[in-house]
């Protein structure tokens, strides 16, 4: 077996309907849940699993609403909140039930992030009609505190929710103006900030070196949080000054700093970025310099590198990429160009899945856990190793990277004079 052979993607049953910019999650003993996005008409309410085992997609009750531009969070509890500009929602998997959440609804939170907080109350933070503010949701209340105001103004910022129970959010966009063009702009930031549940407050944080919107942030092993590509800007480059990035960076948050990581092989911005159990993060996917990617590479924190794997067998971007338990990673959907061509390919990184000596690229594929020169050794994964297949616990990774959620259809915009209102979709 080839190197390629061995890292390469399968394909799987393809969805149907085929989607763009919907939501994913996995739940043990059901399977990778699939909702939202554009989808036909009258399709985006519907909803799917897939049995990775069976390589079979079922339909499951279908959603209270058409979750268009949503973002989702796994709840302590278990269930998955999914919120977009219009409405909120829960699922429960135990019982196939979705509930809505009044306190949501109407909040208007597009382009905005979600972290879920130790007291498994859910962060809504930023957007864009409420950029300056984020809320708190009570989950077994079903209540929503008052408004808290940010350090600054961010639309489509991440949210990481740190191993001491803070949040950090880093990036997105705000209205700026470009004094070469007479314009204002959707201006990338490198601005960051930390909520702290205890005092119900933020506090500005050490800002990265790049500015970046529509990057991937991804809370790391060893505490830290790497973000990678994005849309990015540089104000004294005329007549363009908007560029795509592939830098990466890691934030310390014991020191409050930024460190500089190993720069991707591509620059890339609306990717996916999944943690595997072994602590590297797979990075999937994207729009680039020449459009929709099709390339993966996957970042090893402890060595700082990254490792380019076989492409996907589709270009595409707006897609979801989840973890699998004993299988790997799944990539649904998305879409090679417009929103409104949505894909239904699927495909699967087999990660634990290539037997002793054969060959690897990273160790993530082995059954043993281990790549060697090339080879899988020798050795079983058990029960809490690498890719044994226990299932994550509930809010284990409350961050929710297993799936990133991906926001709107162009990179940027700029516009002669503020508006007022948002346009409504």
């Amino acid at each position: 077996m080839s190197t390629a052979t061995a890292a390469g993607p399968v394909s799987r049953a393809p969805l149907s309907p085929a989607r763009a910019q919907h939501v994913a999650e996995f739940f043990p003993g059901l399977g990778v849940v699939v909702t939202g996005g554009h989808a036909p008409a009258g399709a985006a309410e519907s909803v799917f699993r897939f049995d990775a085992a069976a390589d079979v997609w079922s339909p499951l009750t279908t959603a209270p609403a058409a979750l268009w531009d949503a973002v989702a969070v796994r709840l302590a509890d278990g269930r998955w909140l999914a919120l977009d500009a219009l409405v909120g929602v829960i699922y429960d998997p135990a019982s196939d039930v979705w509930l809505d959440v009044p306190a949501l609804a109407g909040t208007y939170r597009e382009e905005t992030a979600l972290s879920l907080l130790p007291d498994g109350d859910v962060l809504i933070v930023g957007g864009l009609d409420t950029p300056k503010t984020s809320l708190r949701y009570d989950v077994a209340a079903g209540t929503v505190a008052s408004p808290r105001s940010l350090v600054g103004a961010r639309s489509s910022p991440t949210a990481t929710t740190l191993a001491d129970g803070r949040v950090l959010a880093a990036g997105g966009w705000k209205w700026g103006y470009l004094v070469a063009w007479d314009a204002e702009i959707k201006e990338p930031l490198a601005t960051a900030e930390r909520y702290d549940p205890a005092t119900d407050a933020w506090i500005a944080a050490a800002a990265m070196a790049t500015p970046r919107e529509r990057h991937a942030a991804t809370l790391l092993t060893t505490g830290e949080v790497l973000v990678s590509g994005g849309g990015s800007i540089d104000i004294t480059l005329v007549p363009d000054p908007f560029r795509v990035t592939a830098t990466a960076e890691r934030y310390d948050p014991v020191g409050d700093t930024w460190a500089a990581a190993a720069t991707m092989s591509e620059p890339r911005f609306d990717h996916t970025a999944t943690r595997l159990p072994s602590g590297r993060v797979l990075v999937a996917g994207g729009r680039g310099l020449g459009g929709v990617l099709a390339s993966v590479e996957v970042y090893d924190p402890a060595t700082d590198t990254w490792t380019p794997l076989p492409p996907m067998t589709t270009p595409r971007w707006l897609h979801t990429a989840t973890f699998v338990p004993g299988h790997g990673v799944l990539i649904v959907g998305g879409t090679v160009g417009s929103i409104t061509s949505p894909l239904a390919a699927v495909e699967l990184y087999p990660f634990g899945q290539v037997a002793s000596g054969a060959a690897c690229v990273v160790a993530d594929e082995c059954a043993s856990g281990a790549c060697v020169a090339g080879v899988c050794e020798p050795g079983d994964a058990g029960p809490g190793e690498p890719f044994g297949c226990d299932a994550e616990p509930a809010g284990a990774w409350p961050d929710g990277i297993g799936v990133l959620g991906l926001f709107g259809c162009g990179l940027w915009g700029r516009r002669r004079r503020r508006a007022t209102t948002a346009s409504r979709r």
